[in-house]
């Protein structure tokens, strides 16, 4: 009972998100092409999202029962005929719950004029407040808000920002901080890694957690009262926020972690 009463109040705490974020007019002007495609599936307890090689994921819960999937196709070329063909080779695959960005393998390629070519998709998707999310960006950042599922990420360039999400939460970031708000008190768990960068949680005051944190270069900046113990001089830390309860592991190589209270 208590669960459930604590999840119809995390409903009523989601924004039910409606504006739409991507678009062509704010896109890098040099580039030679930009298209907008839309997509509407049916709902998925689990989806998977994967931007391909370029480009950008963003994630928005909403109260509708239904996915709306908003891709935005990017070409840069030396002319429009070179960007338009490399455009005709881009596909957004969305069967089951997979969402794909797939195209033509430009990585390296110069051509005679010493310009690269290279293009991207970003993917701007709404989703049910409780399904699960599995995202992977190589170039571009991840943003998610408004989520209470199980959510798993890892971009490789570029860093990650969660607003307003609840659960069981997972990811890694290569070369890019980790941002995440936690909304309400039904963390389940969160394994958080950042290879080069810091990691900042913004908690409930009210919230009861137990923290482990390992960091080569960084220090823990929190305005929790907490006792700390485990090894100082290897930055290998254990201390209860409140009373203690769901494990908060955070791993960094080159940042910190900052806990705020709100």
């Amino acid at each position: 009972m208590k669960l459930a009463l604590t999840f119809f109040l995390l409903a009523i705490q989601m924004r039910d998100n409606r504006d739409m974020q991507l678009n062509c007019s704010n896109f890098d002007d040099q580039s030679r092409f930009c298209e907008m495609h839309e997509s509407t599936l049916g709902p998925a307890g689990r989806l998977d999202i994967e931007a391909g090689r370029n480009g950008q994921i963003i994630v928005k819960g909403w109260s509708q029962n239904s996915v709306l999937v908003r891709s935005r196709v990017q070409v840069w070329a030396d002319t429009d005929a070179d960007a338009r063909m490399i455009a005709s080779q881009i596909h957004v695959d969305t069967i089951g719950a997979q969402i794909r960005a797939t195209g033509p393998d430009l990585n390296g390629v110069v051509f005679s004029d010493r310009i690269n070519q290279r293009w991207a998709t970003s993917f701007e998707v709404f989703i049910p407040w409780n399904t699960d999310l599995k995202l992977g960006s190589h170039n571009g950042r991840i943003d998610i808000a408004d989520v209470r599922g199980r959510i798993e990420f890892e971009s490789h360039n570029g860093g990650a920002r969660l607003s307003r999400v609840a659960g069981d939460i997972t990811g890694t970031t290569h070369n890019g901080g980790i941002q995440v708000e936690l909304e309400g008190d039904s963390l389940r768990q969160m394994d958080l890694t950042s290879h080069n960068g810091s990691v900042a949680l913004s908690l409930p005051s009210s919230l009861n957690a137990s923290v482990e944190s390992h960091s080569r270069r960084g220090r823990l900046e929190t305005d929790f009262p907490v006792a700390v113990s485990g090894d100082r001089n290897r930055n290998d830390l254990r201390f209860n926020i409140g009373s203690g309860g769901p494990l908060i592991k955070v791993n960094t190589n080159n940042g910190g972690l900052q806990l705020k209270k709100r």
